[in-house]
Order: structure tokens, then sequence, then C-alpha cells
């Protein structure tokens, strides 16, 4: 197991939302909204653990130690953008 693991979070990819793929062994990707959420508002929670879980079959054995947000967009798409990010440390139990 690789000491730094990437889970990415992917909208817009061409694939269907709820797929998941392997860039390599460090990264998972998860595809959260897919082409038929073009133009839509998402909202979304992500549990981080249980798309660990997902990802590698067990729990991780540390704490989640960095969080990055990146957009991008197709160079022809116009119009705004608007983004806002919640982040909590420790993650709300159910």
């Amino acid at each position: 197991m690789p000491s730094v693991v990437l889970l990415t979070d992917a909208g817009g990819n061409g694939l269907p939302c709820g797929s998941r793929y392997r860039l390599w062994e460090e990264e998972t990707v998860f595809v959260v909204a897919g082409p038929e959420e073009a133009g839509k508002t998402i909202s979304l929670t992500r549990r981080l653990a249980d798309d660990f879980h997902a990802a590698y079959g067990r729990s991780p054995k540390g704490p989640v130690t960095e969080v990055r947000v990146r957009a991008r967009r197709p160079s022809g798409e116009k119009g705004p953008v608007r983004a806002s990010i919640t982040v909590r440390f420790p993650a709300p139990q159910e």
C-alpha cells in the first residue's frame, strides 16, 4: 500500500455518475457528476473513510491529513462558475 493515497472526485469527465477508476495505485477517481448533470447545480457530501474503503477494501490506517480542491472547465464553456466547499473534521457521526 502506498504511503500517500489520493481520492479524487470528478465531474463531467464523460463517464456516468457513480463510476470509479484507478489512475495508478495511489489515486482512485470517483465520478460524482457525469454528462447528465451538465448545467445543473450539484450538491453532495462525501465521507472520505467510506471512499477509501471502496477504493482499497479496508479502512484507512491514519487520519486524513490534507484536502485539496481544484476546478477546471473545458475551454469552450461560457458563463459564471459558482462553487462552495465545506470541510469538517472530524466528520459528523450518523
